[in-house]
């Protein structure tokens, strides 16, 4: 009986010391994660870009977010380079998430057809308070024929007090 009541004790003061431990552990993470997020590598010049004003300022600036957030706009809107729009704007999100980069991420995921990423991205930007997202998204359902997700999204772009074309309404009422 004594051998089992030592054991017992034993054992108690093992999970004791273990439970401690861990919290210990829990405490040094939480600092780890708490810490600035590690940024990508800044992509690499390319010649194309001299055709735009003001990229090789905002190239040597690519350490700030919105100069490296301008470069992935000239990829998606201009060159039409949509991989590389999305290694600039997450180059950029990897500085400070934004809503703009996160949009600029779901546009150019839409525009070579990955929805799933376009919609996540949306969504994301959407949460950081970007009433566009919202719109796009009700027009992204919309020609995936999803029209019930569709008019949800429309009508959080509602909420949100987007200005919509007219020939969106049919679809919130």
């Amino acid at each position: 009986m004594q051998i089992r009541s030592n054991i017992l004790k034993i054992v108690l003061v093992s999970l004791l010391a273990l439970g401690f431990s861990a919290c210990d552990d829990n405490e040094s993470s939480s600092k780890i994660n708490s810490e600035k997020k590690v940024r990508l590598p800044k992509p690499e010049w390319e010649n194309r870009l001299t055709n735009y004003k003001n990229t090789i300022e905002w190239y040597s600036l690519a350490d700030d977010e919105i100069a490296a957030y301008n470069i992935g706009v000239i990829y998606n809107k201009k060159i039409k380079d949509y991989k590389k729009a999305i290694e600039w704007y997450l180059y950029s999100n990897s500085i400070k998430e934004n809503a703009d980069n996160l949009l600029g991420l779901a546009s150019s995921y839409e525009s070579i057809k990955d929805y799933d990423n376009a919609i996540y991205y949306n969504k994301k930007s959407f949460l950081l308070g970007n009433n566009n997202a919202a719109h796009n998204l009700g027009v992204l359902y919309e020609d995936l024929e999803d029209y019930e997700k569709a008019k949800v999204w429309y009508k959080k772009a509602i909420e949100r007090e987007f200005r919509f074309n007219k020939k969106y309404w049919n679809y919130v009422s």
